[in-house]
């Protein structure tokens, strides 16, 4: 038994001395370069295969953001960083040449051991592990009644018994400087003069919150309340550097297709330049901020009818901030399933490998709430869970009638 427990002490004291040289190795190699923003002319387009020794300095890489940029790096338990680590630097010690797709999944797969659903490594545009998918229920609600992107919006309104009701769908969440979001606003102070508001967020993967966000004020009547105590945003250069690569992996597929860039997206990859820029000089690591969130419902300027809001476990990130902002509304009613649970971790940066191009999506916030939950890979439950099989859509046509014709609720 002592024999066994001395070589069980050996082999992971050994582990630890590997992660530890090859952590600093690559932290020496990659502060002298210094080279964290993508190019203008950066390739984005990925290999076939990778040596060895690319494949150790593509993970060296990696892990220098891992534990330099990464916004969950002080807040996920230590272990969990450790074995996810302890993976990697496996990896790196590959003694075989390998295929980036089966290089991506190993990466993938090391990341899983971090509880947070944000984070993962993508090649080709594709999540790289089927095991991604093992977190959701497998429950069919029917989709979302508009599937397009552009624009990402739809309003339509029906009549129950001569009462008008409105629908709001959104498919996804685009930048809200983006012209697709024209008169979207337009459209909810429409739709605040139906006697009920069905909103649709079914199968919305999320993006940018803003405009999801400025709908819930609308029906609030006033800033709408959060339940988010603060959030924790780091500040560290290669922090910057993932935001800015956010924007300019945009541009540059926008530029490899010959499309225009639009000048917004410019405009924030310059800001984020200057902000990488003032990181590297002032050495920042991190920010509190605190919600700021005023009073929960004005009911003279708010919308005091009902409000059905699909969600299903395809609502996710940014879709689920929308969800969280009707929390506190007194006639918002979610029905559904659970979303997706990607809450705690937020505005992604990402981490391209130099040689074998895997986009690796990581958090630079990290947030924290008032009642204390952690719903990371669980998601906001509805107040009514649906079956296998059930729509969402007919179950909402049905409690809208009921809302409006019982005299309980008039």
């Amino acid at each position: 038994m002592a024999i066994i427990f001395l070589r069980i002490i050996k082999k992971n004291l050994l582990l630890f001395l590997n992660i530890s040289m090859l952590i600093i190795s690559g932290c020496s190699s990659i502060n002298k370069n210094n080279n964290f923003l993508l190019s203008d002319d950066f390739n984005l387009e990925p290999p076939e295969n990778v040596s060895k020794k690319e494949i150790a300095s593509d993970v060296n890489y990696f892990i220098h953001f891992l534990q330099n940029g990464y916004g969950g790096r002080k807040f996920i338990p230590q272990k969990d960083m450790n074995k996810a680590l302890s993976e990697l630097t496996e990896l790196s010690n590959s003694a075989t040449d390998l295929n980036v797709a089966e290089l991506c999944r190993k990466i993938d797969e090391a990341l899983l051991a971090i509880n947070d659903a944000h984070l993962m490594a993508r090649h080709n545009g594709k999540k790289c592990s089927s095991q991604r998918e093992h977190v959701k229920e497998k429950i069919n609600i029917g989709k979302n009644i508009y599937q397009s992107e552009n624009p990402p919006w739809f309003k339509t309104d029906f009549l129950i018994r001569k009462k008008r009701v409105s629908i709001i769908s959104i498919s996804t969440l685009p930048k809200y400087e983006d012209e697709v979001w024209n008169g979207f606003l337009e459209s909810v102070v429409d739709a605040k003069k139906s006697n009920g508001i069905i909103i649709d967020l079914r199968g919305n993967g999320g993006g940018d919150d803003s405009m999801g966000l400025a709908l819930a004020d609308y029906l609030y009547g006033q800033d709408h309340p959060s339940n988010i105590d603060f959030q924790i945003k780091s500040k560290t250069p290669e922090t910057q550097a993932m935001l800015y690569n956010n924007y300019q992996i945009r541009i540059l597929k926008l530029k490899a297709k010959g499309n225009l860039i639009p000048d917004y997206l410019l405009k924030k990859r310059d800001e984020a330049k200057v902000n990488y820029d003032h990181a590297v000089v002032n050495k920042i690591e991190e920010e509190k901020v605190m919600s700021t969130s005023g009073p929960s419902f004005n009911a003279k300027k708010g919308y005091n009818k009902p409000i059905l809001i699909l969600t299903d476990r395809d609502c996710a990130s940014s879709c689920e901030s929308i969800v969280e902002a009707f929390e506190g509304h007194p006639h918002a009613i979610t029905i559904g399933t659970n979303t997706g649970g990607f809450c705690h971790f937020g505005n992604m940066g990402f981490v391209v490998l130099p040689s074998s191009k895997i986009n690796i999506q990581m958090a630079t916030d990290y947030w924290v709430y008032k009642d204390g939950r952690f719903v990371e890979n669980i998601g906001y439950p509805p107040k009514i869970k649906l079956s296998d099989g059930q729509n969402a859509m007919d179950e909402a046509k049905k409690l809208m009638t009921r809302l409006l014709f019982d005299k309980i609720h008039n």
